[in-house]
């Protein structure tokens, strides 16, 4: 499997390109147990991490 890693500027950016993905069949992940292991070592682990494993609950965290 191949691993892409697209950064964007803000918000704006963030939902352009996260309406296009969608279009593709790609869908977001709002739970830290549905991240690809692969991608484990990027999410912080102390503040902002959540107890609950969300990816959102403070600023909105990349879309994954």
């Amino acid at each position: 499997m191949a691993y892409f890693l697209l950064v964007v500027e803000g918000v704006h950016d963030a939902a352009f390109f996260g309406l296009l993905l969608k279009q593709r069949q790609f869908s977001k992940v709002a739970f830290l147990s549905g991240i690809d292991a692969y991608w484990q070592k990027l999410i912080p682990t102390k503040f902002p991490a959540n107890p609950q494993g969300r990816l959102d609950h403070v600023v909105s965290f990349p879309d994954i």
